[in-house]
């Protein structure tokens, strides 16, 4: 596996593919919470004999879910000025 490519591959709209969790928008709860949900993929990278784990997200997921979550709020402003 080339891990330096996999790491720096860019999104089409800009930016990185994977960020670290330190990295995320949210908190840790949070993040830990969307991967639980199916919100956000991740993936574990451990190298072989190393004791140390890092924990990638998947940026593509995160501006998924932020733009459902935007739709749902424009709609929900919609349905409340009709009322």
């Amino acid at each position: 596996m080339n891990a330096p490519k996999l790491l720096n591959e860019n999104l089409p709209t800009g930016g990185r593919r994977w960020i670290d969790m330190k990295d995320s928008p949210l908190s840790k709860v949070a993040t830990y919470e969307a991967i639980r949900l199916g919100w956000f993929d991740s993936v574990v990278v451990q190298f072989p004999g190393s004791k140390r784990k890092r924990r990638f997200i998947d940026a593509s997921s995160i501006n998924r879910y932020f733009e459902s979550l935007m739709a749902e709020q424009k709609q929900a402003a919609k349905d409340k000025q009709q009322k």
